[in-house]
């Protein structure tokens, strides 16, 4: 994939696309008639990542390229909603599954260290700014929010015009309870049973989770409690910036510690926006429409 529509073909010519394309209603090219839309992979860190650009429909240039990065057990068809928002605001708009999420290999929701996924943001991020409409901003959902923090608290994030973060991933609720499940069983167990949980308002979506998609995992590997133990201490124990990123929390949100997290971010982001949606759950992307409309009308798109 070349991140340029004159190198890149519509979309993929691979078989059942267009069925995956209804079945998670992402098909913009059709939906808005004169979008652009293409799919392949990017070769990043080891892994193959499957890979989705659209340039929004119109003879105005786009206001910029807005990139979107989903959450654990998450993928690029659970984002219709946010994609179709941005493209109908003038945006180009860059998606792509994290490794062993949706059409991306590696082993299922799993990661050995949350470095990996910078990786993959850096390889995609750079590839997007060489080619897509300027200037490139963020946005990131629970562990794709997790992802960004990290890239800023580490090295910046001066190739970002704009972040925000809908419910990013700290600690989780019972913390105390996944390190203890975590301890005992990293050597017993390499999998746990994953629960699905009531992270929106939107019972439909619940239901799809839970019952339709075919790309959900139906486990959680302790090889990824284990990243993500070590990204909260590394949260906990990094050094303030001055990055001024848009933090948007449900105060619904059963998923995370939210309270806790919030106190962190703020230490960690003194210029940052935090903002409480009131009556929002964890899957903000994902919320009831009239939640979910507040919810991106607040993300400064």
């Amino acid at each position: 994939m070349h991140f340029d529509p004159a190198r890149d073909q519509r979309a993929c010519d691979c078989p059942g696309f267009d069925e995956y394309l209804n079945f998670y209603e992402i098909d913009f090219a059709t939906a808005l008639p004169g979008t652009f839309h293409a799919m392949g992979r990017v070769l990043a860190g080891g892994y193959k990542i499957a890979c989705h650009y659209w340039l929004p429909a119109g003879e105005r240039p786009a206001k910029g390229t807005v990139m979107i990065l989903h959450g654990y057990f998450d993928h690029v068809g659970l984002f219709d909603h946010l994609i179709h928002y941005l493209l109908e605001r003038g945006y180009a708009v860059v998606a792509f599954d994290l490794p062993g999420h949706g059409l991306s290999n590696g082993e299922r929701a799993s990661i050995e260290s949350f470095d990996h996924y910078v990786e993959v943001l850096d390889a995609v991020s750079s590839k997007t700014r060489s080619n897509l409409p300027e200037p490139l901003s963020a946005i990131g959902q629970s562990t794709g929010g997790a992802i960004l923090l990290k890239r800023i608290l580490e090295e910046g994030g001066q190739e970002f015009d704009k972040v925000t973060l809908l419910a990013p991933l700290v600690e989780p609720t019972l913390w105390w309870l996944n390190r203890l499940v975590y301890a005992l069983t990293k050597r017993l167990k390499t999998v746990i049973p994953r629960k699905f949980l009531s992270n929106s308002s939107d019972a439909e979506f619940l239901d799809f989770l839970a019952a339709r998609d075919p790309l959900q995992s139906r486990f959680v590997p302790i090889l990824w409690i284990g990243a993500m133990k070590e990204w909260v201490r590394q949260c906990r124990s990094a050094a303030p910036s001055d990055y001024p990123v848009t933090i948007l929390q449900g105060n619904r949100d059963t998923t995370l510690s939210w309270r806790i997290n919030l106190r962190i971010l703020r230490r960690r982001f003194p210029r940052g926006n935090i903002q409480i949606i009131p009556g929002a759950r964890h899957h903000m992307a994902n919320e009831m429409p009239e939640l979910r409309q507040l919810i991106f009308d607040q993300m400064g798109f």
